[in-house]
C-alpha cells in the first residue's frame, strides 16, 4: 500500500445559469416528495370539503381521501363526529365553540 497523500481536485467551475438550473431541479423534486408524503399523511384522518373551484388550493394534493359535500351537510357531519376537519361557513364555529380555526388561509374574496 502507497502512503502517498491523494492530491486534492478543485469541483468544477458551474456558469450561474447552470448553478440555477440545477437549484430549479432540486427544489421541484422536493416539492414532488413533500406533496407525494402529504397525500400519504392523511390515514385515518377524516376531511370534508365542498366541491368548488376556490376549495382547490386548499385541498390540493389530497383529492382522493376528501368526502365531498355542501357546507351545510359538511358542518353536521363536524358536529356528528363523523369528520375531523372541514371546510364550512365563517359563522359554524361562531355558534359551536369546540371548533378550532385554521389562521390564514380561508376561501374568501375582499
Amino acid at each position: 500500500m502507497s502512503d502517498e497523500i491523494p492530491k486534492l481536485r478543485m469541483a468544477a467551475t458551474e456558469s450561474p445559469e447552470a448553478i440555477a438550473r440545477r437549484i430549479e431541479r432540486e427544489q421541484v423534486a422536493a416539492n414532488r416528495d413533500r406533496e407525494f408524503a402529504l397525500e400519504e399523511s392523511l390515514g385515518g384522518f377524516r376531511v370534508g370539503s365542498v366541491r368548488a373551484l376556490n376549495a382547490v388550493p386548499l385541498t390540493r394534493g389530497l383529492e382522493s381521501e376528501i368526502l365531498y359535500d355542501t357546507p351545510a351537510q359538511l358542518a353536521q357531519m363536524l358536529q356528528r363526529d363523523k369528520l375531523d376537519a372541514a371546510l364550512v361557513s365563517i359563522v359554524e364555529p361562531l355558534f359551536h365553540d369546540r371548533y378550532d380555526i385554521l389562521d390564514g388561509i380561508a376561501v374568501a374574496s375582499l
